[in-house]
Formats: structure tokens, C-alpha cells, sequence
């Protein structure tokens, strides 16, 4: 009889389970609109900026990062040599400065290298914080394409490594690990109770947050995030609002044609999180960067058309949805003119956004076809006139 009782308890818990996997959180607000065909943002004033083209010995970009620090700007990615794809053996983070506001980029040079021939670093996020520049960089060692029961998850160990940057000589200089099984996907946000929330995700591929002490870029501590049936890499980032956090997931439980964005939602500063919902805000299966602007409207960065439309999406300030999506760039991202040999090279994408509120613009970086670093400079007069529904 107890068996039994178990069972049925088991039965309703599992069938609980699923109806929060399937409720959905309106995330997109505008019925009056469709994903099929957004228009292009209004392109006057708007400046497209080719920050880093590819050439050997690297074969692959990933994971573009952006920054401000003291008037210069900072530009990241994870690269690596000639045969071997991302997440793989030797992959290192490079970086680029610009002195003139985003126009024009100096030489890369390595900010998080490989260490031993062992030690990996992956792409990133930056915090200008104390007077200092920070990175944080993935790091781990071989390959990460394993599987768990179907589930794709990294097959080695999972670390966050913090570097800083040495103004007097502009070098990058290792602090050691700062977080376990963390990846960063997004730079830290501050929350009501002055402490930062980073998201990203672990070793199994599962979404979580990294909270800070404070300002303190050395103390964090992980909270995962409840979930049970996404598949892939969920690559989250955060909107931190008035009353509640919440995470934009990217999702693979959909097939393509009818992927939508998950979220999980916080109101006690990131301690507790809702279980996994979807939203229906449609999006291909890639990472998503959100925020908040300084005018109080959110913002997402997003793919449509399999990775070869990159959007921008508002909402009315002070909220958790989103009423307006448009195109940045006209027409489909083009084929590379560089490694024309197959795989991800070939394919037309413009994906992996980042994003920068600095000197009355914003700044989007992302890559184009995994080899070349984008930005579009984008004025926030443009951005904060925009007319969103009520």
C-alpha cells in the first residue's frame, strides 16, 4: 500500500513537473507583430565596425566580449589554431583596445593564454570594478563534446579563471580560479542588495548564476537554476529589474522551426529561482544578451532566421517583455571570403552577442560565420525614441 501511495505521489509530482516546464511566461508582449519579417533599424547615424578578420594561424572566433575601462575600450574572444574547432584543445582569449571610442582597433594580443599545453580558456565577460579591469574566462582542459543520458556536457573539468588588466604595461595578469564549474556567458549585473549576479552555466550544461560579496571580484558563489528538460547549451543572461531577476535561456527542447526562449525568474536576489518555463518570444537556437538601458527600457540581442538575422528587441521601461524587434543589419550575414573548407565557417550568421551602454551608445559586438568580430554602434537617441506599445 505504501508503494503504491509512493507511486501516485511520484505521478503528481512528475506531471507538476511538467506543467511548470510548459507554462509560459509572455515575454513578448506585442500581438501585432511577427517574428517572420522584422523591419531594419532606422540605419542613419548607425555604424557597422569590423573589429577583428580572420587569418592564420587562428581558425575560429567565439564568444565576442566588450568593455570600457578609463576612456579605452576592450575587445575579447576565444580563438585557436589552425584544425582545431571551439571548446577543443589549446583554445586561448585575445584581445583588442580602441583608443577612439570603437572606429579603429589596435593588435590583438593574448589575455588568457593556454597553460602547459593543457590548461584552456574559453570566451568571457569583463567588470570594470575598484579602479580595475577584471575578466573572467572559462577555463578547462580537453574537449567538451561528451554526453549524459542524451544530455551534451562538458567531458572535463569546468572552472572560472579571473584576470586582471596591468595598466602600466596594458598585460593581463591571472588571479587564479575564482569560481568552480562556471562558464560566464554574461558580465555582472549589481542588485538591490548591492550584491552582482553573472550568469552561465556548468560542466552538464545546465544553467546557474554566480553571485558576487559585494564589489569583490575574487568571492562568488553559485546558485543552479531548477530545470529538467533542456538539452544543449543554455547560454542565459540577465535582466535585473526594480522587484525581480529575470534569466532569458536559450533553449534546445523545441525542434528549429519552433524554438522560443526559456526563463527563470528571482525576486529574493538570487537565491531562489523559478523552474524553467518557456516564453513566447520566438529565437533561434543561440545565445542571447540582454540588459537594461540607462533610460530604464530592457533590451535583448537575439538571432532569427537561423543565425543570419541579429535583432534587437525593447520593452517599456520597467518591464519584463518586449513590445518591438528589429533587424540591425540589412540582409542575410554573407558568406565568409576566409576558410571556405566546411563546417561552422561556411554557414551565413551573424550570432554570440555582447553589448556596451558607453558614451551615449550602445555597442553590440558578436562574430560573423565564427571567424570575424562585428560591432554596431548604435545611438541611444535612436534606441529611446522608438515608439513600444502601452
Amino acid at each position: 500500500m505504501k508503494i503504491k501511495k509512493r507511486s501516485i505521489l511520484l505521478a503528481i509530482l512528475q506531471f507538476m513537473g511538467t506543467m511548470v516546464i510548459n507554462a509560459q511566461h509572455n515575454l513578448w508582449q506585442n500581438t501585432d507583430e511577427s517574428f517572420e519579417n522584422p523591419p531594419l533599424l532606422p540605419q542613419d547615424n548607425i555604424r557597422h565596425v569590423k573589429v577583428r578578420s580572420a587569418e592564420l594561424p587562428s581558425t575560429f572566433l567565439i564568444g565576442s566580449a566588450i568593455a570600457e575601462h578609463k576612456g579605452i575600450m576592450y575587445a575579447s574572444w576565444a580563438t585557436g589554431p589552425d584544425g582545431i574547432k571551439e571548446n577543443g584543445p589549446l583554445e586561448h582569449v585575445k584581445v583588442k583596445r580602441s583608443l577612439d571610442q570603437g572606429s579603429t582597433w589596435q593588435d590583438e594580443q593574448v589575455l588568457a593564454p593556454v597553460v602547459d599545453g593543457l590548461y584552456n580558456h574559453s570566451h568571457g565577460s569583463f567588470w570594470s570594478v575598484n579602479d580595475t579591469l577584471n575578466f573572467f574566462s572559462a577555463s578547462f582542459t580537453g574537449h567538451t563534446r561528451g554526453y549524459l543520458k542524451g544530455n551534451r556536457i562538458f567531458a572535463t573539468d569546468l572552472k572560472t579563471e579571473r584576470f586582471y588588466l596591468e595598466e602600466t604595461t596594458q598585460t593581463w595578469v591571472s588571479k587564479g580560479i575564482v569560481i568552480n564549474n562556471f562558464f560566464p556567458m554574461d558580465e555582472p549585473r549589481q542588485m538591490a542588495n548591492g550584491n552582482f549576479i553573472m550568469a552561465g552555466l556548468d560542466k552538464d550544461l545546465r544553467a546557474r548564476v554566480a553571485i558576487s560579496k559585494g564589489q569583490n571580484p575574487g568571492m562568488w558563489e553559485t546558485v543552479p537554476i531548477p530545470q529538467n528538460h533542456i538539452k544543449g547549451f543554455p547560454e542565459p543572461t540577465t535582466l535585473v529589474l526594480e522587484d525581480e531577476i529575470l534569466l532569458i535561456i536559450r533553449n534546445y527542447s523545441l525542434p528549429e522551426d519552433e524554438d522560443h526562449f526559456c526563463v527563470s525568474t528571482s525576486t529574493d536576489n538570487g537565491k531562489n529561482w523559478t523552474s524553467i518555463g518557456l516564453t513566447n518570444f520566438k529565437a533561434t537556437k543561440s545565445k542571447p544578451y540582454g540588459g537594461i538601458l540607462s533610460s530604464g527600457r530592457p533590451y535583448l540581442i537575439s538571432n532569427l532566421n537561423h543565425r543570419k538575422w541579429i535583432c534587437i528587441s525593447l520593452g517599456e521601461k520597467g518591464t519584463s517583455g518586449f513590445s518591438k524587434i528589429f533587424r540591425l543589419r540589412p540582409g542575410d550575414a554573407p558568406f565568409s571570403s576566409y576558410f571556405k573548407g566546411g563546417d561552422d565557417f561556411t554557414n551565413q550568421q551573424w550570432a554570440y552577442p555582447y553589448a556596451l551602454e558607453y558614451n551615449n551608445n550602445l555597442y553590440v559586438i558578436y562574430h560573423q560565420n565564427k571567424l570575424d568580430a562585428e560591432l554596431t554602434i548604435i545611438p541611444l537617441k535612436l534606441l529611446n525614441n522608438i515608439t513600444l506599445i502601452k
